[in-house]
């Protein structure tokens, strides 16, 4: 059993990370883009039942962002794994509603860990903050929610025997 959830670990996070390397600059507005790993992390540790697990694979999955972004490493490491462990701690204790909380948590900590990270790499970024804000980040947030809300069903499916 151990080595199915693995397995499914493994291609979840290896089609977010495909789509977050192929798709994304494509479907960019105004510099904001998706991050379908940090979507992974939210909808996995949604559906985990187990802290551990749920860490490790948004510690994996922003190890991975890190490496294949090209900036410095260890920003989106640390946001992916506090916004994990954020969701698993609150999942349940503000709605009853997993959608609904999704929604808010989707977007929520995508605005956090956008931020940041830009507060890290502002000078990669050449830009102000306020202009960054309004045109990256909300922009990147609106993009995860919407991810995040289209793949909650599926996600139920992957995971159903998860939780």
């Amino acid at each position: 059993m151990k080595l199915l959830i693995g397995i499914k670990y493994f291609l979840a996070a290896f089609a977010a990370l495909l789509l977050d390397f192929t798709v994304s600059k494509y479907i960019a507005v105004v510099g904001g883009m998706p991050q379908f790993m940090f979507c992974f992390c939210i909808l996995a540790s949604l559906r985990e039942k187990d802290m551990t697990r749920a860490a490790a694979a948004a510690i994996a999955a922003g190890a991975a962002a890190d490496v294949l972004s090209g900036h410095g490493f260890g920003t989106y490491t640390f946001t992916f794994a506090m916004s994990a462990m954020a969701t698993y701690a609150v999942k349940d204790k503000l709605f009853s509603s997993g959608f609904l909380f999704l929604i808010l948590d989707a977007f929520i900590l995508t605005v956090l860990s956008q931020t940041v990270y830009y507060l890290f790499h502002i000078t990669d970024a050449g830009s102000s903050f306020g202009i960054l804000f309004t045109s990256v980040i909300l922009t990147s947030a609106a993009y995860n929610t919407v991810i995040c809300a289209v793949f909650y069903p599926l996600s139920k499916r992957i995971f159903a025997d998860w939780r």
